[in-house]
């Protein structure tokens, strides 16, 4: 993949990111980045494998309220099926940026309620997140991983529920979660040629709480206020998370 005014340097594909038209200040155009790009190249390997089928903006099978407005269903970005029988297995959520908290909350909330019974009588979360950013400073990943922290549980001056307990059913002991979660979550950082990945993996136990779980998971990467690539992340949970530039795995951090 390249940018609109760069040959791309390999054989590998012929996408590009576009620009935006030039201001009338006569400013450089500058590309645009968006979440677009990147589920069509996640749709473009999907095509060269043999394991599963796809489809793209899949309506949901749940109802959700995200306004005053009551419930209605909602869209999943991609969604992967088998192919012996079409049962879908897994779905996928694209980000661009740093979008606001209702933004993120919203599609967290979409692959936890779509869980997928196991045939056992259980309800399973399988998913992926992928995130692309163009540039990260010092600020950025931060104000990104505070997000996701907060989908979960309501801060002090909130005095709504979050989107998450208004989405899901409750029981006599609270709100009631799916038995397993696991979402796989990649962040990309174009310009700095790095990426994150992590595992979040969740099985309902006594004395096992979802919310904690998921604050130690985001807690695994370590946001420094260096300038550099590699002063701005690091990794202080491997076993949950892998650090990556465009040699491969970082192994040491």
């Amino acid at each position: 993949m390249g940018a609109f005014n760069k040959r791309p340097e390999t054989l590998g594909g012929r996408l590009i990111f576009p620009a935006y038209s030039e201001k009338a200040n006569g400013a450089e155009r500058v590309e645009r980045i968006s979440e677009q790009e990147a589920r069509f190249v996640y749709s473009r390997i999907l095509e060269g494998c043999n394991g599963y089928f796809y489809s793209i903006e899949t309506p949901t099978e749940k109802s959700y309220s995200f306004s005053s407005k009551g419930e209605r269903s909602a869209m999943s970005d991609l969604s992967l099926y088998k192919v012996s029988d079409l049962t879908k297995v897994v779905n996928v959520e694209f980000k661009a940026h740093n979008p606001d908290k209702n933004a993120i909350h919203k599609d967290v909330v979409k692959l936890v309620k779509e869980a997928i019974p196991d045939g056992n009588g259980q309800t399973v979360v399988i998913g992926n997140w992928y995130h692309l950013l163009q540039n990260a400073d010092k600020g950025t990943i931060p104000s990104i991983l505070q997000k996701f922290q907060s989908v979960f549980d309501s801060s002090p001056e909130d005095k709504e529920p979050t989107v998450m307990k208004r989405n899901l059913e409750t029981n006599e002991t609270g709100v009631s979660y799916p038995e397993e979660l696991y979402i796989l979550f990649t962040f990309c950082v174009l310009n700095k040629r790095f990426a994150l990945e992590g595992l979040f993996k969740y099985s309902k136990t006594p004395g096992k709480k979802l919310e904690s779980c998921w604050q130690d998971f985001f807690n695994g990467i370590n946001c420094s206020p260096g300038a550099e690539r590699d002063s701005i992340f690091s990794v202080s949970d491997p076993k949950q998370w892998t650090a990556y530039d465009e040699d491969g795995p970082i192994t040491s951090q």
